[in-house]
């Protein structure tokens, strides 16, 4: 967050007080637990030297204040423009990733690509350049607030909350897609709720790190056959390594709107290997047959399971039919409760009661790909920053069998699935560039 140079440093300590890799010495966040270059688990990191840039003035403009994070891509810096004082996050490229020729020039196009993407739901990437080593950076707003992961991991988030936050993801990321962006790697803790204005009002929300696991996932450094990602999130064809399209960043958003209904992920384990046969063979469970889930959920429980079918062609076509289904199906009432359609094509005519309180997570470990912002510190979450070998092959052969509405005003509920059916006859399109 924009915050004081305190809470700064106190991030900063967090990170190099870390994790490390004992077989290539890369380092990583608190939360990791497995390299994402060759899959090695962590170690406790001993404090390292005092980090070179900072104090340094980059490309004559920013002053290094803080480290804010680092992971497999590279580190996060808080820095101030010297001339504009004011706060910028600044995103080095790490110095052992330029020995791979061609990434340098693909970190750089996926920064200059992202930041051609209008769209207040996407972060801002400002300035781009090199230190004196050669190793590329970007500059991109400094974010003041937290990231969806810790929001939800406080308490269960209101229902009119879950469905704009949703409905602002999906906005977002078609942004990307009509710019030819897959994100590859959407999940909670890469959603930033911005602190509201002075005047009060919702967080905004922007979506953060575009294209990071194709651009790291693509290092020849990278054991062959490692695949980038969060489990968690991770769609079955991205699973198997195959080339993913926007349908991919569909299925995250339903396992993101899973988790925000339930409180719960659709699939868990703390084995890699495991969560991914699950997204690959087990179907999502209902997520009203968890306790304290809202109820009724009527056609929000079906959004969810259509957005994480198997296949991509059962799926929404696009973020914005997936946004347009859920706007069409749900009505914001005075009172600020959620009414909800109780099927498909139906209108909104279901009060759901809110979700019950429940008791902190016990989260089992989820580190993920680094998202350069300033944010409360937090304690590790059930992830992995994914790393895993072969995993389709491997999974096949070792036979395991396992939603306040914003944007545009809603379509009524039939003429919206009519339009998702019409668009799913046709190719997911969006290829990351």
């Amino acid at each position: 967050m924009d915050s004081t140079r305190g809470d700064a440093q106190a991030e900063t300590t967090a990170t190099r007080e870390g994790r490390v890799c004992p077989e290539c010495e890369r380092r990583f966040g608190e939360g990791a637990r497995f390299c994402p270059f060759d899959g090695t688990p962590l170690q406790a990191a001993p404090q390292p030297a005092a980090d070179p840039l900072l104090g340094r003035v980059v490309g004559e403009r920013y002053e290094v204040e803080a480290l804010l994070g680092e992971g497999g891509m590279g580190r996060g810096y808080r820095v101030r423009h010297r001339a504009l004082q004011r706060p910028f996050a600044l995103k080095v490229l790490r110095r052992e990733l330029m020995r791979d020729p061609l990434l340098a020039e693909r970190f750089v196009r996926e920064a200059r690509a992202v930041a051609a993407v209008r769209h207040p739901g996407v972060v801002a990437i400002t300035d781009f350049g090199a230190l004196d080593d050669g190793a590329p950076y970007f500059v991109m707003e400094l974010l003041e607030g937290e990231c969806l992961a810790l929001a939800l991991r406080r308490a269960p988030l209101p229902l009119r909350e879950v469905t704009r936050i949703t409905v602002a993801i999906a906005r977002a990321v078609e942004a990307a897609h009509e710019a030819g962006i897959v994100h590859r790697d959407l999940k909670p803790e890469n959603v930033f709720l911005v602190k509201p204005p002075a005047g009060g009002g919702p967080a905004p929300v922007r979506v953060v790190d575009f294209g990071a696991a194709k651009v790291a996932g693509a290092t020849s450094l990278t054991r062959e056959g490692i695949v980038f990602g969060t489990p968690h999130y991770m769609s079955p064809e991205h699973a198997r390594g195959e080339e993913v399209d926007r349908r991919s960043d569909v299925y995250a958003l339903g396992c993101i709107l899973f988790e925000l209904l339930t409180g719960q992920l659709p699939f868990d384990s703390d084995q890699f290997l495991v969560i991914m046969s699950q997204h690959l063979h087990k179907e999502p469970p209902r997520p009203s047959t968890f306790p304290g889930a809202p109820a009724p959920l009527g056609a929000l429980e079906e959004i969810v399971l259509k957005a994480m079918a198997k296949a991509p062609a059962a799926r929404f076509a696009t973020m914005a039919s997936f946004a347009d289904v859920l706007l069409a199906h749900t009505r914001v009432e005075a009172d600020g409760s959620l009414s909800v359609a109780p099927r498909l094509g139906a209108a909104p005519s279901l009060r759901v009661r809110e979700a019950s309180p429940r008791p902190a997570a016990t989260p089992t470990d989820r580190a993920s790909l680094p998202t350069w912002v300033a944010t409360k510190a937090a304690t590790p979450r059930r992830g992995l920053l994914f790393a895993t070998t072969a995993v389709g092959a491997l999974i096949l052969a070792a036979s395991l069998v396992w939603l306040v509405r914003g944007g545009p005003a809603a379509r009524p509920a039939a003429e919206a699935l009519a339009a998702h059916e019409e668009g799913a006859a046709v190719d997911g399109g969006a290829e990351a560039v």
